[in-house]
């Protein structure tokens, strides 16, 4: 897949809980990704799975608490990196008592490698329920807007988030919605949609989607003596996600004259084992 727009949109999404052995909700409540070339018709990536996980909480006695997220927000940081703000939860989707009154918040560079920095302290008692982030230039500050589920919407400001307690006190605002998304995806629960360079979606695209066989190569010509030297040469196939695999040929060659040198054209078909 050679993607041609100078931008490709990316799409954030969580998907809808199934039974435990098709889809659970640990694997269901993360965040997952599709793209879209036109802004229209969104492709899921990586099989339509997760690509980003809250990461489980540590206990005084050594175990660990599975922790799951809600309502991603894709955004851009200032330093050039995309960010990611969610509502962390259970790993079933409850309220998450050890995240009250906070949101996490992941940084990546690629959008395949993320790093949870963890937990934004909102400065209120109240469980977050949905949430939004977006820097705002005019006042060199981050604007995080979010609601408690129970009809009021807040917004904090913070000038670094990576200081996770460095948030102002919440001012009441006006409730947030996201702009619509349709997309013919199993399950999607969509959130936002930003615009990705062409370089770096690329390489999502090719990391996170089934290589295509783009192309087969072999030399223009060979010398051979034998037909066991022409079983020898090897076709070269080349994927989407830039990686070659060699291939075994099987040859017509029942035009060549062995005993006879001279220029022979033969056409071959390159052998794809079935497993």
């Amino acid at each position: 897949m050679i993607l041609k727009s100078e931008y490709i949109k990316v799409l954030c999404y969580t998907r809808t809980p199934q039974e435990d052995i098709i889809y659970a909700p640990r694997l269901a409540y993360s965040m997952h990704l599709a793209y879209s070339e036109n802004g229209r018709d969104f492709q899921a990536l990586n099989h339509n799975s997760g690509v980003l996980f809250a990461k489980a909480t540590n206990h005084e006695n050594g175990t660990l608490r599975a922790k799951s997220l809600k309502n991603p927000y894709l955004f851009r940081i200032a330093d050039g990196k995309f960010g990611v703000v969610a509502v962390r939860t259970e790993a079933d989707g409850q309220q998450d008592e050890e995240s009250r009154g906070a949101v996490l918040f992941f940084t990546s560079g690629d959008l395949l490698q993320y790093q949870e920095i963890g937990l934004v302290d909102l400065k209120s008692g109240a469980y977050a329920q949905d949430v939004a982030c977006e820097y705002d230039e005019s006042s060199q500050a981050y604007v995080i807007r979010w609601s408690d589920g129970k009809g009021g919407s807040y917004q904090n400001k913070i000038q670094d988030l990576y200081d996770l307690a460095g948030a102002g006190t919440p001012e009441k605002a006006e409730a947030f919605t996201l702009e619509a998304v349709s997309a013919d995806i199993e399950g999607i629960q969509p959130r936002n949609v930003i615009r990705v360079p062409r370089e770096t979606a690329q390489r999502l695209v090719c990391r996170l989607t089934v290589p295509e066989n783009v192309a087969i190569e072999v030399p223009d010509g060979i010398k051979a003596a034998s037909a066991e030297d022409l079983k020898a040469l090897k076709a070269t196939a080349v994927y989407s996600d830039g990686t070659t695999a060699p291939k075994a040929v099987d040859w017509d060659t029942a035009a060549v004259r062995w005993d006879q040198a001279g220029t022979y054209r033969v056409k071959g078909r390159v052998r794809q084992e079935h497993y």
